[in-house]
């Protein structure tokens, strides 16, 4: 999984709310709606606090200057699998760029790729106890697309996100396969629940609930992994 960081800078015209306030409003919704397309997986928008000019000055006294600092910094995690053709794509990030020059000074805005090493932060795992490991390895792979960490005979290790693993094991004597899942529910948040239910049908998966919206704002749908897990997908709403 790649992950890009991009430094932004504002527009000269705009102030730092302004700024965050469009970031947030406007543009994020924007990138959501596509990031199927671009093979986002996930976005997290890092917004510089309104006091960081005092902090700034802090850091350019210890380090013996700094540049001027930025206004926010953008996470976005890409997988290969998309979803469309590369027309597609390319049109997406187009029109993405097309609205990013209202609001970030491009020129003074540097981005790059980048690989994660987690030094401190404790690593989370999700156990499933299975008796078809390469089933169940591919079943949560082609829904989900997450990354092997590591594999050992019997065993595989998928990265969820930053500190959450999702831990296959087939016929171990310390966690051996259940007859039924039954009870057990996982949870996961994902960018576009219509496209995973869509997949998950064509996979040939055991479907509990199609995508149905939540009282509390979410759209969600059920499903049921080879060993019985329930596996729920879901997206928050744009509210209003």
């Amino acid at each position: 999984m790649r992950k890009l960081v991009y430094a932004l800078r504002r527009l000269p015209d705009l102030s730092r709310e302004e700024f965050q306030r469009y970031w947030r409003e406007v543009h994020a919704p924007l990138v959501a709606e596509r990031a199927a397309v671009l093979g986002i997986v996930r976005y997290v928008q890092c917004h510089t606090l309104l006091d960081v000019d005092d902090a700034h000055e802090g850091f350019r006294l210890r380090n013996g200057g700094s540049p001027e600092p930025f206004d926010g910094f953008a996470e976005l995690w890409f997988e290969d699998r998309r979803v469309g053709s590369a027309d597609d794509a390319a049109t997406a990030a187009a029109e993405l760029l097309a609205d990013e020059r209202n609001f970030i000074d491009l020129p003074h805005s540097p981005a790059t790729l980048t690989a994660e090493h987690h030094v401190i932060g404790a690593e989370r795992r999700v156990l499933i106890p299975t008796a078809d490991h390469d089933a169940t390895v591919a079943w949560h792979r082609g829904l989900f697309g997450w990354e092997v960490v590591r594999d050992w005979p019997g065993g595989t290790l998928l990265a969820v996100d930053d500190h959450t693993r999702l831990e296959i094991l087939e016929n171990s004597a310390d966690f051996p396969p259940q007859p039924s899942l039954d009870g057990t529910t996982f949870v996961v948040e994902v960018p576009d629940v219509a496209d995973l239910h869509r997949r998950a049908v064509a996979a040939g998966a055991t479907v509990q609930r199609p995508p149905t919206t939540t009282p509390w704002g979410h759209l969600m749908t059920m499903l049921r992994d080879p060993n019985g897990l329930t596996v729920v997908g879901f997206e928050v709403l744009p509210q209003g």
